[in-house]
């Protein structure tokens, strides 16, 4: 990102204490000669550090540190912990803690993982040691798919409270769809991101959209459904939209009991995540079905190997480096001003193309 390069370069130097409280930044037009940008995303690196009440802008004055920009010597300052579900069994939250983790090293500050916690026993056990630990921040992907789900996340939610630590939600909310917790969160913009794929699979001849999802699947998969629910709507559609099935997408008895009346329609399904679907693509040929030919299937998340399905997966690629970025800067945004109301940040998803949804080969009636 071009304005990155441009915020970098005023962040250390006002941590570093080269700007003081009170001193005057250059102007968007001098920034944007200097590193030769666009002037556009030289005042993008700005309202990024006025987000971080790091400046402060007055009309006709121009930028100035703010005396809340805090400024900060060699050695640790500061201390981050990580709570995330299974972490180093999945290829969303890896790349996303990594960029997390280059932030804090930057910034002198230390990042303490949850040690690849596999369940929600494990990680409010996790996040008892890191209150003990004295952590600034942590950065949480509330617990999915786990039959305690609900329980264990408000756990770990109200002990991080009661002990006075910040928390970055990653992901999703730890409320039930359409619940809103007062919690910064940072993730994939969803609406918009369903909203292309379903686009992309009536484009393809698509007249009904299925949408499958696991039992237990966080809010995010609500908010995927509704994306491609509008799409639906926008191409008068409407009644081609299907309810969300919380299905195992290995389950072939009930898969067999949906997929009843798929073949008489050309039927899309897309899939909550890449997951879902590479297991419901085994399931389908196991079935009889031919895709791309009887149905299209796309996805989420664009994991590694959603190219090496067969066929090769269409799925929306979540950002997930400039997630973690975007959620270490929300958490610094959090510690210098925390009498912020609770924000929602989210990055765009790139769809990506691939035979899974190359259309239809036989004829409908």
């Amino acid at each position: 990102m071009k304005h990155k390069r441009v915020y970098d370069h005023l962040h250390d130097l006002i941590t570093r204490g080269e700007l003081a409280a009170g001193d005057r930044l250059p102007t968007e037009v001098e920034l944007a000669e200097r590193f030769k940008t666009s002037r556009p995303t030289a005042a993008r690196a700005l309202n990024l550090l006025e987000a971080q009440g790091m400046i402060f802008r007055r009309a006709g004055s121009g930028s100035f540190v703010s005396r809340s920009a805090k400024t900060r010597a060699p050695g640790n300052q500061g201390t981050f912990g990580l709570l995330v579900h299974g972490i180093g069994h999945t290829e969303i939250f890896e790349p996303t803690c990594a960029a997390i983790a280059a932030e804090a090293e930057r910034d002198g500050c230390i990042l303490r993982l949850s040690s690849g916690a596999s369940d929600s026993p494990d990680l409010l056990t996790t996040c008892r040691r890191l209150i003990r630990d004295g952590v600034d921040g942590v950065f949480f992907a509330p617990v999915e798919l786990d039959e305690n789900t609900g329980e264990a996340n408000r756990a770990i939610i109200s002990e991080l409270a009661a002990a006075g630590i910040p928390v970055v939600l990653l992901d999703r909310d730890y409320l039930p769809y359409p619940g809103r917790s007062e919690l910064d969160l940072v993730g994939l913009q969803n609406y918009r991101s369903g909203h292309a794929l379903g686009s992309h699979l009536i484009a393809r001849g698509a007249r009904r959209i299925e949408f499958l999802a696991r039992p237990g699947s966080a809010a995010t998969v609500r908010q995927r459904h509704n994306g491609i629910i509008g799409a639906m709507f926008d191409h008068d559609l409407i009644g081609g939209a299907s309810p969300t099935r919380f299905v195992e997408p290995g389950d072939l008895k009930e898969l067999r009991k949906l997929t009843a009346k798929w073949r008489k329609e050309p039927t899309a399904v897309a899939c909550a995540n890449d997951i879902t679907a590479g297991e419901l693509l085994q399931s389908l040929r196991e079935l009889g079905f031919q895709v791309p030919g009887d149905l299209i299937v796309g996805s989420f998340d664009d994991v590694r190997y959603a190219k090496l399905l067969r066929p090769a997966l269409t799925s929306v690629r979540q950002p997930v480096e400039e997630i973690g970025r975007l959620a270490y800067h929300a958490m610094s945004t959090r510690l210098a001003r925390p009498d912020l109301p609770a924000r929602e940040i989210r990055a765009e998803g790139t769809l990506v193309v691939r035979d899974s949804t190359a259309g239809f080969g036989k004829e409908f009636r």
